[in-house]
């Protein structure tokens, strides 16, 4: 296992935590199909309330519950979360740029991405959802405070309130959050409504003029408009790290993005880097419905597309 600091340990809790361990070896032969599943039974058995910090790196902390499914695999020092994004950001590392985490979630790449080994970039987390936001801040906190944090949701427009809805039963991270708009919900679901703020708005308070800017964009279905409305990325070298779901057919988000000027890659477990130049290239990638896959948009012309386009397997 990773090195941990385990609060409220008990004999059921270490337990959970061999036992989240073992099932990344038991599933790492399937791709890891089945780890989350099973890192629920394990963490069940854990103490209510039991959390881990966990060293995902000498001068990176990150705060996970045990019964949280998503996050607690990271206990398992051999699984690697969202591999291709890792090593794509390692890879660019000793470019001097900002990194803005929209969804940020717990702010794992946050963490990771304002930490020694990727170049400790300046980074701004944005989270909507107050819950998940909290665990952000706890994050933050325990690593200097050495990133900024925003509760909004990020859209086309600045200041407009949206409805976020997530399940009630979700335990921990909120990966499964969407936005309904501005009002409406499904039932057994929880809602709350947060402010929008546009790309151009953290562009224009948290970056410098003409700095590259690296955007993790993973915002509650709102990618496209957030994209669309958008002018000042266009002032400086970019790249868009942006989420295309398996259990979309249509890739309506990289319908959107390949009808900009950019450069998209795809980047496997493995650290192939592809080109994507067609719907059905992005398709070809998507193999799984429950899964959602990282694809990564470059401005024509920027450092970010001549070092993905160097390291392609197909050619730029």
């Amino acid at each position: 296992m990773r090195t941990l600091t385990v609060d409220r340990t008990t004999s059921l809790g270490r337990l959970a935590l061999r036992g989240i361990d073992m099932a990344e070896v038991v599933t790492r032969p399937l791709h890891h199909r089945g780890f989350m599943k099973l890192a629920r039974w394990c963490g069940q058995l854990a103490p209510r309330g039991q959390r881990c910090t966990v060293d995902l790196a000498p001068d990176a902390r990150f705060i996970v519950e045990t019964v949280d499914p998503y996050w607690n695999r990271l206990v398992s020092e051999r699984f690697e979360y969202e591999e291709g994004m890792g090593f794509a950001l390692r890879h660019l590392s000793d470019i001097d740029y900002t990194f803005i985490d929209a969804g940020a979630n717990f702010g794992y790449w946050s963490v990771l991405v304002s930490s020694r080994r990727y170049g400790s970039k300046p980074t701004v987390a944005i989270e909507p959802v107050t819950e998940t936001f909290r665990a952000l801040e706890e994050n933050r906190r325990i690593n200097g405070d050495r990133f900024a944090t925003l509760q909004r949701a990020v859209a086309e427009e600045s200041g407009m309130p949206v409805v976020i809805q997530y399940p009630r039963t979700v335990v921990g991270a909120r990966a499964g959050a969407s936005c309904v708009g501005e009002g409406g919900s499904a039932q057994d679901l929880e809602t709350e409504t947060v402010e929008c703020v546009s790309l151009d708005a953290v562009l224009e308070e948290f970056v410098k003029p003409n700095r590259p800017v690296i955007v993790k964009l993973d915002v509650e279905g709102l990618e496209v408009p957030a994209l669309r409305g958008s002018r000042r990325l266009s002032e400086r070298d970019w790249l868009v790290i942006y989420e295309d779901h398996g259990n979309d057919p249509t890739c309506a988000t990289s319908e959107f993005v390949l009808g900009l000027d950019v450069s998209v890659f795809f980047v496997t477990e493995r650290a192939d880097v592809h080109a994507i130049r067609s719907l059905d290239d992005v398709q070809r990638f998507k193999p799984r419905t429950n899964c959602g896959y990282n694809f990564f948009a470059a401005s024509r012309g920027s450092v970010f597309e001549r070092r993905l386009a160097a390291a392609t397997s197909l050619g730029a």
